[in-house]
């Protein structure tokens, strides 16, 4: 069974994990009304980035060598693939994949918490803070059965998300 993956679940599970703290107050409200949660987004939202990634990938397109043997088919179908699936050099050009996904800042210093398939295979990652500023972020680890990647960007007194 494959579990679909979200990128913006860390900012949901850190709230749920917050609003984990409110439940007594929650059980005492009737249950026609839902809870406000505005005050829980203005203490969280400081503390949540977003993160953009980069990866470069080898170009789809086929290089020599990779052609299909075309031979045997008739000219006017032969022409057709040959224009269809351009050949180029080995070591061909390069593409750029780009994720994006979200994460928290969870100490002042600069460390985040993420997802690891927002950052697996990435070349480059970008974190974007609430007051709009950008930093490169470098990778301290990951595990991908938890599906949890650190990053650590520099920076003091940052907001942070307590859990």
């Amino acid at each position: 069974m494959s579990i679909p993956r979200v990128k913006s679940c860390l900012p949901i599970f850190a709230a749920v994990l917050m609003l984990g703290q409110a439940v007594p107050a929650l059980a005492d409200a009737p249950q026609a009304q839902l809870p406000d949660f505005t005050q829980l987004v203005e203490q969280a939202s400081p503390a949540v980035v977003n993160i953009s990634t980069t990866q470069k990938l080898p170009d789809r397109k086929v290089s020599m060598g990779q052609m299909p043997d075309l031979e045997g088919l008739p000219p006017g179908l032969r022409d057709f693939f040959e224009r269809s699936m351009p050949q180029q050099p080995r070591g061909g050009r390069q593409r750029e994949a780009q994720s994006l996904g979200s994460g928290f800042i969870i100490s002042p210093d600069g460390y985040i918490l993420t997802n690891n398939h927002v950052v697996a295979d990435a070349d480059e990652i970008i974190v974007r803070l609430s007051d709009r500023s950008e930093m490169k972020a470098k990778l301290v680890g990951t595990d991908p059965r938890s599906d949890v990647a650190l990053l650590k960007i520099e920076g003091k007194n940052l907001p942070v998300l307590k859990l």
